[in-house]
């Protein structure tokens, strides 16, 4: 059995981890590597809908045992992951417009969501760009 807990309640996972043999994933990829540190089995991320790579980096940095790069490439996606996740708009909508905005066939956002405005896909794409430039 699996789990996806977008609870932001860390103490309350790592109680279930501690006490089940469940696969827990981090619903919010701020919680990723805090989880997955204490036994989860992973993330189901609305920032690797645009930055893959750079998310499954910080879980294999960490499984091969170099905690510090994990830490500092998660650290370096908290402004990706604020501008997605915490701006007020759900992740789906801010992956769709900055997938568009890279030029991917993302498709529209369902009703009743609306689309990320264009000032709002830019300022998205400025952040991608500031985390994939380095």
């Amino acid at each position: 059995m699996a789990v996806k807990d977008c609870s932001y309640d860390t103490l309350g996972a790592q109680r279930v981890l501690a006490r089940t043999d469940l696969a827990y994933y981090a619903g919010c990829d701020e919680h990723a590597l805090a989880l997955y540190a204490t036994g989860g089995a992973g993330c189901v991320s609305t920032v690797a809908n645009v930055v893959p790579e750079h998310v499954r980096a910080v879980l294999d940095a960490f499984e091969a045992g170099r905690t510090a790069q994990a830490a500092r490439l998660q650290l370096r996606a908290v402004e990706l992951i604020e501008a997605m996740t915490a701006s007020g708009l759900p992740g789906t909508v801010t992956a769709k417009a900055l997938l568009a905005g890279l030029g991917h066939p993302a498709g529209p956002v369902r009703a009743p969501l609306r689309p990320a405005d264009h000032r709002t896909t830019a300022a998205l794409r400025a952040v991608y760009d500031r985390l994939t430039a380095a």
